[in-house]
């Protein structure tokens, strides 16, 4: 009898640890899906303050709840401080900290000449870039700039700012004036004879943003330009001046990387023919190439400017062989988000000159349905539309598109947006929505009710 007790309570005990185990295993998979819904719809994070929709706000409580996860800290998703920029958010001051700036100390001891107040600089609210200063040598397991002045006999030879491994800022000193293509700040005691007038900290931007075609770019048949930084254009079979020539991108912006070729394509490269089927000296070979990974897509024309396209006109005037017409193109990399709603058109005449189109086509509708398109502005983002005629597009945030009155399967259109758009289209076959901006859909040749018709955000 006490053997089958023992025996029942084991089986309880069995029993229950493997319901457990199952509704455990069954909370999982129903926080997995959450999770993955969640991040799908609002984002990897879950940090509130990241959300603007409360829809995203309810389903991060869900699955928090769900998942038992901690809700985080207001510490964890207060936004980080930004790095410093170089150089506007540094100072040097020789006469004590800088109100509005945390410091650090700069300070040679043996050195008699009011180094006991001299500090550099960073703007409050920056993130502390790591500076170390040492009279002693190089700090260890650190990237360190040595401070040197010769003229100077207070042991100036083995002073250094030292800054983290990891650290943007890739800094250079110079005792004799400002280094060449880079951003300088004066390192200045005034009370000091031994030539610190001429004392420079400097540093190329660390993040320098990309050069903006065409605006950041400029052709010279006449050397290098001023403010710019260039790759030399040379066919030394044409015998017209082109040893002065050069394409630059200005001072400051990133180095596209471009290479140039006068001998055929660069491997592993994407390059542009530079040719002038008019110029009898090898033209036939020249080619502007760049990184594949490179957002700029060129084109080159040898008969006027590209329609639709920013060009930048390559001219020798010393060149008889007609290189008047001649130009360099490229759409934007980095376009502007197109704006709602003065950068979109509806069209039921066809594409819309100017503007990029997405068909929008009901087939079984025989009201000339064939020729209706929606439009944004050429040179801008693709918003990423897609249509349906057989119910919303899977993995995108879709808007119904419906006209009650119209027989003709209008029940199961939809226009689809990636779900990070930053679109939220509503729809309307009754008019235009009270406190939204609407681009109204006209089939003027369709009578079911197409006038009243209008897609707003």
């Amino acid at each position: 009898m006490r053997f089958l007790s023992s025996l029942l309570i084991i089986l309880v005990i069995s029993y229950v640890a493997a319901a457990a185990s199952k509704k455990e295993v069954r909370r999982q998979k129903k926080c997995e899906k959450k999770k993955n819904t969640f991040a799908k719809k609002c984002g990897e994070s879950y940090c509130p303050n990241k959300y603007e929709k409360k829809k995203c706000q309810r389903m991060l409580k869900r699955v928090l709840k769900v998942c038992k996860i901690e809700p985080p800290s207001k510490e964890e998703c207060s936004p980080q401080p930004k790095p410093p920029v170089w150089p506007v958010d540094f100072k040097w001051s020789s006469a004590g900290p800088v109100a509005g700036y945390d410091c650090i100390r700069i300070l040679e001891s043996a050195d008699p000449h009011t180094w006991h107040d001299n500090y550099f600089c960073w703007k409050k609210g920056t993130k502390n870039p790591g500076f170390k200063w040492s009279s002693a040598g190089p700090v260890k397991d650190m990237k360190c700039t040595q401070i040197k002045e010769p003229s100077d006999p207070h042991t100036w030879h083995d002073n250094f700012l030292c800054l983290p491994h990891d650290s943007p800022l890739h800094l250079q000193w110079s005792y004799a004036g400002q280094i060449a293509n880079e951003d300088c700040i004066q390192w200045l005691e005034s009370a000091d004879p031994h030539t610190w007038h001429d004392n420079y900290l400097c540093s190329a931007d660390p993040n320098p943003r990309p050069a903006v075609w065409p605006v950041d770019f400029k052709w010279s048949s006449a050397g290098p330009v001023a403010g710019y930084d260039c790759i030399r254009i040379l066919e030394s079979a044409d015998p017209h001046t082109w040893h002065d020539n050069y394409f630059c991108w200005k001072k400051g912006t990133k180095n596209p990387g471009f290479k140039w070729s006068s001998a055929g394509p660069v491997k592993d490269m994407k390059c542009t023919q530079i040719k002038e089927p008019s110029d009898p000296h090898t033209w036939h070979d020249n080619f502007l190439c760049l990184p594949h990974d490179s957002p700029l897509h060129l084109q080159w024309s040898y008969a006027g400017q590209i329609a639709n396209e920013d060009c930048i006109q390559w001219l020798e005037s010393a060149d008889p062989h007609t290189w008047h017409d001649n130009y360099l193109c490229s759409a934007d990399p980095n376009p502007r988000p197109a704006v709602w709603p003065v950068d979109f058109k509806w069209s039921s005449a066809g594409p819309v000159a100017g503007y990029d189109c997405i068909r929008i086509l009901e087939s079984a509708d025989p009201h000339t349905w064939h020729d209706n398109y929606f439009c944004w502005k050429k040179g801008t983002k693709n918003p990423g539309f897609k249509w349906s005629s057989a119910g919303p597009v899977k993995d995108m945030k879709c808007t119904q598109i419906k006209e009650p009155s119209d027989p003709h399967t209008w029940h199961d259109n939809f226009l689809c947006l990636p779900h990070d758009s930053p679109l939220h289209l509503q729809w309307s076959y009754a008019g235009p929505l009270q406190g939204k901006k609407c681009i109204r859909w006209l089939e003027s040749a369709d009578p079911n009710t197409w006038h009243d018709n209008y897609l707003c955000a």
